[in-house]
């Protein structure tokens, strides 16, 4: 994940566009949604604007 260079830091409750690498490829497309999950706790969710 690359957060813009104005921010250092997302906290609970901010709303943040960012660009995430995945290391294999997964079938996207605009518009999907998306959770992030760590330890089997929701961590982060959104939607997809781009797969570039």
């Amino acid at each position: 994940m690359t957060l813009p260079d104005d921010i250092g830091m997302a906290i609970p409750g901010d709303t943040v566009d960012l660009t995430v690498r995945l290391g294999h490829p997964v079938p996207l497309e605009p518009g999907l949604g998306f959770v992030i999950r760590v330890g089997g706790r929701t961590v982060g969710a959104g939607t997809v604007l781009s797969t570039d």
